[in-house]
């Protein structure tokens, strides 16, 4: 079950990281 909750906390770490950086990129086009 730890595996899976590690799995779970990676997704969603990736998924903010993912949203941040598409954030980040529509704030550069806006610039």
């Amino acid at each position: 079950h730890g595996d899976v909750v590690v799995l779970e906390s990676s997704d969603a770490d990736a998924d903010k990281a993912l949203a941040d950086l598409k954030a980040l990129l529509e704030t550069d086009l806006d610039a």
